[in-house]
């Protein structure tokens, strides 16, 4: 059974972020009927003049997904789920739940939940919180997919970097680390793809990463200083100001003691252990290669 982008309502969540942004460019117009889920009253406003000339029905709903009735509400009618949820937040765990038992109670066809590459390493908060996500969807008896993600290429600040006469890099760890990374485009184009062939991927879990093979953040830049024609200082920042004030600007100010946790323990892991995949399964749904560094770098130099 695949879906039937005509008739279905398709409701993606955290739907004026990276990942729905770049998503949506892949789903619509095929995709007819669209409902958008916000936090905030500035990102509704957004998303409604943005999409407000689109050829499809796109619905933008401001919604607390922490509040169980407030879920049920906007899953009414729903046919299929793409579920980004709010890492780091206090509630995540809660609010996973809360969806899952939505999706249960207006019997969603296809549920596909976007996690974390390797939700088994507890030392990472936010990883072992996914991990129970996870658990409570596939017993949960929904159809579901499973989609773990790594860091995300599109966070490297390349347009910075572009635009500074001495472009320097400020790790907030050891940028030997190495890491597979995801390309946006990439997870975009791919989970438009198991969205509509729906039924073929129930209840897998694909770890979609791009490059390869895994690099630190170090060798990111030798690739962009080697490309852009300029040399890209790498500084690594102190450990105790990483660990401090600098969590604060990440997370806004005086974030939740928990997610407060969270960033420290993940920094502090990140400064001896990354996160490493394999991008086999990204070029089998694909049907393509995945990005590699050079490919996107040369994309973002030419505007895209």
């Amino acid at each position: 059974m695949t879906a039937k982008p005509s008739q279905d309502l398709l409701l993606l969540t955290c739907a004026n972020g990276k990942q729905s942004n770049n998503l949506i460019p892949f789903i619509l117009p095929k995709w007819r009927r669209l409902r958008l889920i916000v936090n905030s009253v500035d990102s509704r406003e957004q998303l409604v003049n943005k999409y407000a000339s689109s050829e499809s029905d796109v619905e933008v709903i401001q919604a607390d997904l922490a509040q169980p009735n407030d879920c049920k509400r906007i899953l009414e009618g729903v046919t299929a789920v793409y579920y980004i949820g709010p890492s780091f937040h206090p509630k995540e765990l809660e609010i996973g739940k809360n969806m899952i038992e939505a999706a249960l109670h207006h019997k969603i066809q296809h549920f596909v939940f976007s996690s974390v590459i390797h939700t088994q390493l507890r030392k990472l908060l936010q990883h072992d919180c996914k991990r129970y996500i996870e658990e409570a969807l596939i017993e949960s008896g929904v159809p579901y997919t499973i989609l773990q993600l790594s860091h995300f290429m599109d966070m490297f600040p390349l347009q910075q970097l572009l635009s500074s006469e001495s472009p320097t890099y400020t790790a907030r760890f050891d940028p030997t680390v190495p890491f597979s990374y995801t390309s946006l485009v990439d997870l975009g184009e791919a989970a438009a793809k198991i969205l509509e062939e729906r039924e073929k991927h129930f209840f897998a879990t694909y770890q979609l990463t791009s490059t390869t093979p895994p690099m630190g953040y170090s060798q990111v830049c030798e690739i962009a200083s080697k490309m852009i024609g300029k040399d890209i200082k790498v500084e690594q920042m102190p450990f105790e100001k990483t660990m401090g004030g600098n969590v604060d600007a990440l997370m806004g100010l005086k974030p939740h003691p928990s997610t407060r946790d969270g960033m420290q323990r993940m920094l502090l892991y990140y400064n001896y252990r990354g996160l490493v995949g394999n991008n086999n399964l990204m070029r089998w749904i694909l049907g393509r290669e995945p990005m590699s560094w050079e490919k996107w770098i040369e994309g973002k130099m030419e505007g895209g």
